[in-house]
């Protein structure tokens, strides 16, 4: 069975098999030691804690953690037209933005389960306060196969927080982890993975 195509929407990950740098030309050499790429090395490392995946880099990151709006909008689109199962947003914006609105509303609408972090403290942030967003914050209790159900006030989901070594912790992690778990469900029995990850989550509420 080919493994789940999941869109990894962050820094340049160096040895990505697929890599897009979204609204700017490609650099010939992206830094491999920058806060953008140690970051989606991250992400990635969590996504495959669960198991194999194709992973397609959508770069919004260039060397540091800063981004706009437009481009996340963008990458969502390529998302969508690549035909990822699994779009991975461990990022979050002040605002809600059409774009990035019509974005995750293209992925859900081919049944593909977009996750988004959301971190525990301050207000709510975007794209994880879209209807439909797998919102995840991250939750102490769970190793990196595991998960929980949270639900409102907080995220809909919790997964592990950390990365082995000393690497990005919180949120961003706990929603890579996440990710990669949707993506197995995916791959092994397709279907409304949200939906049989609210049932099975291990820990249930706070």
């Amino acid at each position: 069975m080919t493994a789940p195509l999941i869109a990894l929407i962050d820094g340049p990950v160096p040895d990505a098999e697929r890599r897009v740098f979204v609204g700017r030309d490609a650099p010939p050499n992206p830094a491999q030691d920058s806060p953008a790429a140690r970051h989606a090395q991250a992400m990635q490392s969590a996504i495959l804690a669960a198991g194999p995946a194709r992973i397609l880099n959508l770069v919004v990151f260039d060397a540091a953690l800063s981004t706009d709006a437009d481009r996340v909008a963008r990458a969502l689109r390529m998302a969508a037209d690549a035909g990822a199962a699994v779009a991975l947003c461990a990022l979050g914006l002040p605002r809600p933005d059409p774009g990035i609105g019509a974005g995750v509303a293209a992925l859900l609408a081919q049944g593909a389960v977009v996750v988004a972090a959301s971190p525990a403290r301050g207000g709510p942030v975007w794209p994880a306060a879209f209807a439909g967003v797998a919102s995840v914050q991250g939750d102490a209790r769970c190793g990196p196969d595991g998960w929980s159900r949270l639900g409102p006030p907080l995220a809909r989901f919790g997964a592990c927080p950390g990365t082995p070594g000393a690497g990005p912790a919180g949120a961003s992690v706990a929603a890579a982890h996440f990710a990669g778990i949707a993506a197995r469900r995916l791959g092994r029995e397709g279907g409304d993975a949200l939906a049989a990850l609210d049932r099975d989550a291990p820990w249930q509420g706070r």
